[in-house]
């Protein structure tokens, strides 16, 4: 990996990690971060594609996949002290839906680099979805301290059918929201899913 600092284990560009729970039902993608003055917008996003190249965008701007197939927590704008933002991804509905792959990213929308903020991000495994500000640090699978010169960082593929992490790590300059990036997005997924 090149921009994403180990925190919880070893991974490698590329490699197809299994989720530490198989049995886990909801993928919380999170990314958590410190706002010292509130003036940070970091906002998380999900990319869900099929097999058929179909695709939709979950963000700050789009916060439901229908029946709940995938939820956001919502965005998170220049508040002070401790912040997160989540996504839940549901297995099964997004599988049902025809949804094979989903790519998490993290964007900086003021345009600073991420490592100039220090977010970190990383992935509960759980067994329902639940909205609440109490933080569980038993269903944390894997964290990384984001420290890219870039603003945008691609950080993993979620191959729902097989139940894999492909850890990604690649920035993404440009665009600051991620439904403006899809030919960058489809292009990541096609590449590292074949």
């Amino acid at each position: 990996m090149r921009d994403m600092s180990l925190m919880a284990k070893s991974t490698v560009r590329g490699v197809r990690m299994p989720f530490d729970n198989p049995d886990a039902k909801v993928i919380r993608a999170y990314v958590h971060w410190f706002d010292q003055a509130g003036t940070i917008d970091i906002d998380l996003s999900a990319f869900l594609v099929d097999e058929k190249g179909n695709f939709c965008t979950i963000s700050y701007s789009n916060l439901r996949l229908q029946k709940d197939i995938v939820v956001h927590s919502g965005d998170v704008r220049h508040r002070r002290g401790a912040c997160a933002e989540y996504i839940d991804i549901d297995v099964a509905k997004s599988l049902s839906a025809g949804y094979r792959y989903c790519l998490v990213d993290v964007r900086n929308f003021d345009g600073r680099s991420l490592k100039a903020v220090e977010p970190s991000f990383g992935f509960m495994e759980r067994e329902y979805p639940e909205s609440n500000k109490i933080w569980h640090p038993e269903t944390v699978s894997n964290a990384y301290l984001l420290d890219s010169q870039s603003s945008n960082t691609l950080v993993c593929i979620l191959d729902l059918e097989t139940k894999e992490y492909i850890m990604v790590d690649i920035d993404s300059n440009g665009k600051t929201f991620a439904a403006g990036d899809k030919i960058k997005l489809m292009e990541t997924i096609n590449y590292y899913t074949q």
